[in-house]
């Protein structure tokens, strides 16, 4: 015998597209569902097959934090270095 377990979860990006000319070149975002599933063939001495709060966290440990107040503002355009600069020190 097994058994399914099922996790949703949801989480947003956001993002632009530099160079475009059109509606995508401003900031704009989409919302992704997710879902994980986990089958398990023996159950430990309490009938749980898997800790479903342990399989929730790492799926919030997995999705991407896109929160406003993790959203830079900042250029995203690398500084140039020359080679005698980019060496490590």
């Amino acid at each position: 015998m097994s058994w399914r377990l099922r996790v949703r979860d949801k989480f947003q990006a956001a993002h632009f597209l530099k160079g475009y000319r059109g509606r995508c070149d401003k900031v704009h975002g989409h919302s992704f569902q997710v879902e994980v599933a986990v089958d398990v063939t023996e159950l430990d001495r309490t009938g749980i097959g898997i800790d479903f709060t342990r399989l929730k966290a790492k799926l919030a440990e997995i999705l991407p934090d896109h929160t406003p107040s993790t959203m830079s503002t900042r250029s995203t355009r690398r500084p140039r270095t020359s080679p005698a600069s980019s060496s490590a020190g």
